[in-house]
């Protein structure tokens, strides 16, 4: 018999990888038996997209903004954050700083791409983020352009921000109309088990709106 006065933390595993988790929301009481329900089916799905910019050009603090319709495991996320998905998360400098990489010409519609490309330090290395095309060709160059000073910043209820960190050489402003659109890692999954599904998307109508 588990001892009462302890709000415990009920974990699924198959074999000895874990899948799906919770905290049990109270402390439990003497004899109280709590019952579980993993059946959920509905999958996640990214509801928002948002990129705070400055002048036109993906530049140095820009903030990039996903809100998920619901918490996912982090330790999909990153590797090595914790499996009972109840903290709030960082990366980011001095220790593990966050490199953000715009790929030139690299999304399936021929647009320039921005995805997570790598985390130093003694952390996942690779987060599991997914990618978004920026809605044109035109920011970044033959061999695109590295934040390398960037930073992470994941909110348990499933919010993420990505702030931009860095100043790489040869990036360009586009003050067209465009629509960007994440589209995010299909490993992600949320605390039922239910791996993720659908994208979003932000259209801007030139330099100042929400997008770069």
């Amino acid at each position: 018999m588990l001892p009462s006065g302890v709000a415990y933390y009920v974990q699924v595993c198959d074999g000895a990888t874990p899948v799906v988790g919770r905290a049990i929301d109270h402390k439990l009481g003497n004899n109280e038996f709590d019952e579980e329900d993993f059946t959920n089916a509905t999958p996640p799905q990214p509801l928002r997209l948002a990129i705070d910019h400055h002048d036109g050009k993906p530049a140095k603090n820009d903030v990039i903004h996903v809100q998920f319709s619901e918490p996912l495991v982090e330790s999909f996320l990153c590797s090595t954050w914790g499996i009972d998905n109840t903290k709030d998360q960082m990366l980011g400098p001095p220790s593990t700083p966050v490199k953000v990489t715009i790929q030139d010409n690299a999304a399936a519609s021929g647009n320039d791409r921005l995805v997570v490309s790598s985390v130093t330090g003694a952390c996942c290395g690779v987060f599991h983020f997914g990618s978004i095309d920026l809605g044109s060709p035109g920011y970044v160059g033959a061999g695109g352009a590295v934040f390398d000073q960037s930073k992470l910043q994941w909110g348990h209820t499933g919010a993420l921000a990505i702030t931009l960190g860095g100043t790489p050489a040869g990036v360009n402003a586009v003050n067209t109309p465009l629509t960007a659109t994440y589209t995010p890692d299909p490993s992600l999954i949320d605390l039922d088990g239910n791996r993720i599904v659908g994208t979003a998307s932000v259209t801007t109508t030139g330099s100042r709106d929400s997008n770069f």
